[in-house]
């Protein structure tokens, strides 16, 4: 049996001396990808909207065991992590994810809790968080914020971003 096609490969591209890898063009637009960690399924939600609605893609946990496989399974750029949460609480989350992901940019995020926003907030660029931001925030803030660690993904020599109030 003998198929016939209306035309061959030869006919699909100009007559050239230039190698075809050359001649081809290929425009590959990826949204990059940021991972919220949030018990709250709330908070959860309207962060992911605000990245949403900002360009991003999203992936989410409720917890810092989740966490950790969701960035691995979404090959996040930029995980944003609450710091109190069950299961791998925050500061645990951001000594883990520096160590089995070390080009995942990390903003810690917290509303505060028993000792206020701004200890934990500290603990956590202590340990290694890229940036801070206290709850609760609006995307104008936030939009911004991830844009300028991803940035500084791109230019590693860059010094931490300072907490935001």
């Amino acid at each position: 049996m003998n198929i016939q096609t209306p035309f061959s490969t030869n006919e699909l591209l100009p007559p050239t001396s230039e190698p075809v890898a050359a001649r081809v063009e290929t425009v590959v637009t990826a949204k990059t990808t940021v991972c919220v960690v949030d018990d709250d399924p709330a908070v959860r939600h309207a962060i992911c909207s605000m990245l949403e609605r900002g360009g991003y893609a999203t992936a989410q946990a409720s917890d810092g065991k989740c966490g950790l496989s969701e960035i691995e399974r979404s090959a996040a750029a930029v995980a944003v992590l609450d710091i109190i949460m069950p299961d791998h609480e925050g500061i645990e989350t951001i000594a883990l994810v520096k160590e089995r992901f070390p080009n995942v940019k990390i903003l810690a995020i917290s509303g505060g809790g028993a000792i206020g926003a701004e200890t934990y907030l500290t603990m956590a660029r202590g340990m290694g968080a890229d940036a801070t931001l206290a709850k609760p925030f609006r995307a104008d803030v936030l939009l911004p914020l991830i844009a300028e660690l991803l940035q500084r993904a791109r230019e590693p020599h860059q010094v931490a971003a300072p907490a935001r109030p």
